[in-house]
């Protein structure tokens, strides 16, 4: 019986795969529908095209373009990131961008946020004295490079009663216990054998 499910479910398996691959070998070709009168490039009437391009005209000083990027710096990255009188976790890292702060009462809502750009071009925001709402316990670092590029360091504010154990402790405490246990086992295993 397990090896006729066996055959069958090998030759159901083969019937789908090639199913599939007669799929994949058909042509597909897409019509699209091109209007009578067009060149088949745009549907603009004269009056539209010509609005088009006063709006060009308009914003073309607004535009970026490839210029505004070749020679400028696109390091967006912070050399530095503290806040007064907290730790951060983890530990600054430049290309970490989520760090904790641990505060000991949730009322405290005014940080000293102290960073120091990578590159001496790019600016950063959202440093100096800081206040934050007690709805959105976040303060956000935004690093923009010479070149526009940004990079945004996120730094939540949690409570110290959320602030996770040490697992060096626990590690140590389940070490003891397997300690203990297998001493226990091994002197009831002595005791029978004794008796024995």
């Amino acid at each position: 019986m397990k090896i006729r499910i066996c055959i069958l479910s090998v030759l159901l398996v083969f019937i789908i795969g090639s199913f599939n691959i007669a799929l994949a070998e058909t042509g597909r070709l897409v019509e699209i529908p091109v209007p009578p009168e067009s060149s088949g490039y745009t549907d603009f009437t004269e009056e539209e095209a010509k609005e088009k391009a006063e709006e060009f005209e308009k914003n073309k000083n607004d535009l970026t373009t490839a210029q505004d990027y070749v020679g400028k710096s696109s390091n967006n990255y912070l050399k530095m990131l503290k806040v007064e009188g907290y730790e951060l976790t983890p530990e600054f890292n430049r290309q970490n961008d989520s760090y904790t702060i641990y505060v000991k009462d949730d009322s405290i809502n005014n940080f000293n946020v102290i960073a120091e750009t990578d590159n001496e071009k790019a600016r950063v925001e959202g440093i100096g004295n800081i206040n934050i709402s007690s709805n959105d316990r976040k303060i956000n670092v935004k690093v923009t490079a010479e070149n526009g590029n940004i990079n945004m360091y996120t730094i939540n504010v949690e409570n110290e009663s959320n602030k996770p154990k040490d697992p060096k402790g626990n590690i140590l405490i389940s070490f003891i216990i397997i300690i203990v246990v297998a001493i226990i086992v091994i002197l009831i295993i002595f005791v029978r054998k004794k008796k024995d």
